[in-house]
Formats: structure tokens, C-alpha cells, sequence
């Protein structure tokens, strides 16, 4: 007969510390060593054995047999993932896992299309269900990745384990090679993710307008649509944050092991060949024991130094003062979001500041683009189209279009 939930909450109440020593023992225990275990942390005043202690732990699936050893134990899975979400142990997923996520999305969003199809409006309640879940487990993966890179970047510049700068290189290099260029493939315009996630959008953004009659129906696909575009603007914003807090370690790190792994090599050399192989008094012209007069050998050098002999220095041209104005323009952020709301929607985000501030420049242009970008309030899609060019004053511009369907401006600067 299962456990009910409250027994078991209760039971793992009163034993917390003896659940928490399970957890950390991430290589398992002997049963000798689970008893003496439960031995330690045991009240004093329970009449209970340590042996029905041990029963009960495996009765309500706390620990289980390991499959390599007899006699020897470990945390069930399920729980032990509960207490890495307690304890902030986050467990990285990679883009593959990911990957599957969004096939089994797309597989849901056909089935979906089908039922629609059919008129068979038993099945889409199932089928939204499912796919709520599936958003939210890419959203929960996505923040528990962002919290898990952030957590070992502390780690890794904190440095208590005092490792090498090579070994922590080798850990910074695992997570970049590992987790953020593959999500960062995946996420990218136009990339798989992203075609994914707009046939699923525009799917539901149809049948919301299809079901609008049917009070239910209408508001589970509302419910999922408002799921999907939270679960894509907190995966930019996460992978956002985890490149910010990663890319400058990464490429300290790769400096640093580069130069280390340099003079390594020399030191190697230096110790087969000796100093005299690296030839210094001929590359860098020092001064040789046989001259010492300290005269250089670099003849060119001597030269200089008499063809500047008598030299006076003259003071220098005095600096002109600009007499022209020095005002600086920019946006005014109230105005321009008035503009957005009275042009909304527009096509393309880009080429619509263009054309409304041609008299400002370029950089303040890009700024406010880019708040736009960031700024979560913003509903917008990218233009299904390739790659357009845009031209400014002499500023030749590449970028994909976007196309701004609502915009709030909170977070404009």
C-alpha cells in the first residue's frame, strides 16, 4: 500500500538530519555503515531499533539497493533531486536533454493541430496539459542552469580548493564547451529553438482566436500561450546572466593556462638546452661581458644616439580651443515610447529608429534599441526573413529584423 504524502513529510520532518547525511553520501553505504548511520542520529528516547529504522527507510523508497554492490545503499533518485532543489544544488542540463524537450513540444503542438482538425476537443485538454509541463520543465531547467554555472563561477574565483590555474581552466572549459555553446546554438536566431517555439506560439495564438467562444478551452490556451512567451523571456534573460558571469573568467582563465602552458615549455627547453640556446645577447642586444666599456652591439642604436647629439627641445604647438557647440543630443525616453505606442505594431524596430531620429546618432540610436531588446515588457518576434541591411549617415548596418507587436517601456534609460 503507497504512503500517504503526509506520513511521509512527517517522518522526514522528524529524521532530517539522518535524510540529510543520506543525501550527502553520494558514494553510497554499506549497510554496517547505514546502521551505525541511523545509530548516530536516532533519539534517545526512541524505543525503535535501528534495524526497523532501516525498514522503514526503504519501505517509503528513501534509500535503495545499489546496483554494482550488494548490501550497500543509496538515496532514491527522485528524493535526492528534492533535496538538490532545497539545497540549491542545482544538477546542470545540457542542450540535448533540452533538445528533447522541444521535439517532444513540437510533437505535442502536431497533436494538437490534428485534434483541432478533427473537431475532437476531448483530446486538447490533455494536450495543453502536457504541454504546460513541457514549457515548464524547460523554463525550471533553464533557471536551474543559470543558477548552477553562477554558483561554480563563485566557486571557481573564490578558488578554497586551491586548485591550479590549469584545473580550473579545464572546469570553466567543460561548462563553455558543454552547456553554454551548444544552448547558445540552439537559442540563436533562426536556429532551431527558436523555429520550434514560433510555430508552437503561432499555433496557439490561432486557436485562442479559433476557441474564443468556448469559455474553457479559450482560457486553458490563453493559460498555455502566457507559459510559453514567460518560459522564452527568461530563457534569454538566464542565458544572459550565466555568458555575463562566464565569459570574463573564461577567457582570463584561457589567457592565464595559455601563458602558464607557455612558460612550461620553456622552462622544458631551458632545462634541455640551456640558457645559451636562446641566443639574448643576439636577439635583445645586451650588453656582453666582452664589451665592458658597455657599449650595445646594435650598431643602428649607436647611430641614433649621434645623429641626436646637440638636440634642444622646443616647447610644444599650444592646443586650440574649440569654438563650436558641444551640446550633446538624445531620445527623450518619454517621447519615444508615445511614438511606439502611436506606431504600434511595427514591422521592423530597426529600421523604424532610423527613419524617426535621422538627426541623432547612432550610438544613442543602438542604446535605445537595446533597452527596447532587454527590456521584458516588450512583446516582439523576429521577421521571418533572411539577414537586412541598413544604411545610416556612413554606417552600414547588418542585423535580423525584428517586428515589436506591444511595448511598455519600464525598463527604459
Amino acid at each position: 500500500m503507497p504512503t500517504s504524502p503526509a506520513t511521509f513529510l512527517n517522518f522526514a520532518a522528524a529524521n532530517y538530519p539522518l535524510l540529510h547525511s543520506l543525501f550527502d553520501a553520494k558514494d553510497g553505504l554499506s549497510e554496517t555503515q547505514l546502521l551505525d548511520l541511523i545509530q548516530h542520529h536516532r533519539n534517545e528516547n526512541d524505543p525503535k531499533k535501528p534495524t526497523a529504522l532501516f525498514e522503514t527507510l526503504q519501505k517509503y523508497r528513501i534509500i535503495e539497493p545499489m546496483p554494482e554492490a550488494n548490501a550497500r545503499y543509496e538515496m532514491t533518485q527522485p528524493l535526492r533531486r528534492f533535496f538538490e532543489y532545497l539545497l540549491n544544488e542545482h544538477r546542470l542540463t545540457t542542450p540535448v536533454v533540452i533538445q528533447t524537450y522541444l521535439n517532444d513540444l513540437e510533437r505535442l503542438s502536431t497533436d494538437l493541430e490534428n485534434s483541432i482538425r478533427d473537431k475532437n476537443h476531448h483530446a486538447i485538454e490533455p494536450i495543453l496539459t502536457e504541454m504546460n509541463s513541457a514549457i515548464e520543465t524547460i523554463r525550471q531547467d533553464s533557471q536551474t542552469n543559470r543558477l548552477g554555472i553562477i554558483g561554480e563561477v563563485i566557486r571557481i574565483k573564490s578558488n578554497r580548493e586551491q586548485r591550479t590555474i590549469r584545473e580550473r581552466f579545464e572546469i570553466i572549459n567543460r561548462l563553455w564547451t558543454r552547456y553554454i555553446e551548444p544552448l547558445e546554438n540552439l537559442i540563436n536566431i533562426r536556429k532551431v529553438m527558436d523555429a520550434t517555439l514560433d510555430r508552437v506560439e503561432q499555433l496557439l495564438q490561432r486557436s485562442e482566436q479559433q476557441f474564443e467562444r468556448d469559455g474553457v478551452l479559450y482560457w486553458k490556451f490563453q493559460h498555455t500561450l502566457a507559459r510559453l512567451v514567460r518560459m522564452r523571456r527568461d530563457i534569454r534573460h538566464d542565458f544572459r546572466e550565466a555568458i555575463t558571469e562566464i565569459r570574463p573568467l573564461y577567457e582570463k582563465l584561457r589567457r592565464d593556462s595559455d601563458i602558464a602552458k607557455g612558460a612550461s615549455r620553456a622552462l622544458e627547453w631551458l632545462d634541455k638546452k640551456g640558457v645559451k640556446s636562446l641566443q639574448l645577447e643576439t636577439r635583445l642586444s645586451l650588453p656582453t661581458r666582452h664589451r665592458s666599456e658597455g657599449r650595445f652591439s646594435d650598431a643602428a642604436l649607436s647611430a641614433f644616439m649621434l645623429s641626436i647629439k646637440g638636440y634642444r627641445a622646443t616647447p610644444p604647438p599650444p592646443l586650440t580651443i574649440y569654438q563650436g557647440n558641444l551640446e550633446h543630443r538624445f531620445i527623450d525616453s518619454t517621447e519615444l515610447i508615445q511614438r511606439l505606442h502611436t506606431a504600434l505594431p511595427i514591422d521592423d524596430l530597426l529600421e523604424w529608429l532610423l527613419v524617426e531620429y535621422t538627426d541623432q546618432s547612432l550610438h544613442e540610436i543602438l542604446r535605445h534599441y537595446n533597452a527596447i531588446y532587454q527590456d521584458p515588457t516588450s512583446d516582439f518576434a523576429f521577421a521571418d526573413k533572411e539577414r537586412d541591411d541598413y544604411q545610416f549617415a556612413n554606417f552600414k548596418i547588418m542585423a535580423y529584423p525584428i517586428r515589436l507587436k506591444k511595448y511598455y517601456g519600464r525598463n527604459q534609460t
